[in-house]
């Protein structure tokens, strides 16, 4: 499959709102608002994690882990350095034990004095870690029809939309909140 890396630090606003009730009329002369006619919500589970396993450069025993690492797993994760795993404790109640083998073969010391081994295991829990955020959490994604949409939107600006769908006094679709395009 094909993926999209984004190599921007930022996510400019484009200013506007997408709304789901509105009076067409009154939100006429509103530039900044567009009403938004459907929307479909996507969840993707495909890549979910609730532990990484870590692998550095090497091979077997010689394979760089998190052994040495001189980190500390931030609140809510688990480091287990003898088992070479973070885990994101939350995901794992949410929905079980997932784990995920993953190797960054770049990741390695320049030689085998002790102080570069840690460094590079710090390396690893730091690519490791920031992996498992990504991929801890289910994937939300939102295709929008709108319409009164009067200026260009584009690709990594952030848009607000408040929507809401009722089936028989229950939500069937309920965004509040702010999404990159």
């Amino acid at each position: 499959g094909r993926q999209i890396v984004w190599l921007r630090t930022d996510q400019p606003s484009s200013g506007l709102r997408a709304v789901g009730n509105g009076d067409p009329l009154a939100l006429e002369g509103n530039a900044g608002v567009c009403l938004v006619r459907e929307i479909t919500e996507t969840q993707d589970s495909y890549e979910l994690a609730s532990r990484v396993i870590p692998y550095g450069a090497g091979s077997g025993t010689a394979r760089q882990t998190l052994a040495d690492t001189t980190r500390s797993a931030p609140a809510g994760y688990t480091l287990s350095a003898v088992s070479n795993y973070i885990k994101c404790n939350a995901a794992e109640t949410a929905y079980g034990r997932i784990e995920s083998v993953q190797s960054w073969k770049e990741i390695s010391p320049s030689q085998a004095a002790p102080a570069l081994i840690s460094r590079a295991a710090d390396t690893l829990f730091d690519r490791a870690y920031q992996w498992l955020v990504q991929h801890s959490v289910v994937q939300h994604a939102y295709d929008l029809s709108v319409i009164a949409l009067r200026q260009a939107l584009w690709p990594g600006e952030t848009i607000r939309v408040i929507y809401q769908r009722w089936v028989n006094g229950y939500p069937t679709i309920a965004v509040d909140r702010t999404l990159v395009v």
